[in-house]
């Protein structure tokens, strides 16, 4: 059995609409015939093992107390959000980090200092830990800052 944590860049527009239509989310993750406008499943959905996920998430908060609590990508990995939307998909209820939260863990990532993105909107790049192959994740959160978008994400 598999477990896929899947996260969808959406820009803020299609997210109000996945809002007032909870249902049109399901098509963000299976593949959709058409999908919804602005969205392209090439480009804006990445997927990785959940369990790795969790396992990593495990291992990390058992030699590091308290980081469970720092909110960071991997917490969000893990546990999702408090905000979700309202429909079933895989494992449960997508969650969603708008874009002003992506943009902070963005920051995060790439050791850009304050809430979010500089003055001029712009994210840096990831350093060399992010490069990393294991953290493609993390490069996925930098581009989501970089082009305003929230994340949908969903197990499934």
């Amino acid at each position: 059995m598999s477990m896929w944590l899947m996260l969808a860049k959406v820009s803020p527009e299609l997210l109000a609409t996945l809002r007032a239509r909870p249902a049109l989310t399901e098509e963000l993750f299976d593949g959709p015939d058409e999908p919804p406008a602005g969205f392209d499943g090439n480009r804006d959905l990445f997927g990785t093992d959940y369990r790795i996920l969790r396992e990593v998430a495990a291992a990390v908060w058992q030699e590091v107390p308290g980081s469970a609590e720092d909110r960071s990508w991997l917490f969000y990995a893990v546990h999702g959000s408090d905000d979700v939307l309202d429909v079933e998909i895989g494992y449960g209820q997508p969650s969603v980090l708008d874009a002003a939260e992506v943009a902070r863990i963005a920051a995060d990532l790439t050791g850009v200092s304050g809430p979010g993105p500089d003055a001029d909107g712009a994210v840096g790049e990831p350093d060399e830990a992010g490069a990393d192959d294991d953290l493609d994740i993390g490069d996925f959160f930098v581009a989501a800052a970089r082009e305003g978008k929230a994340l949908v994400m969903a197990v499934t």
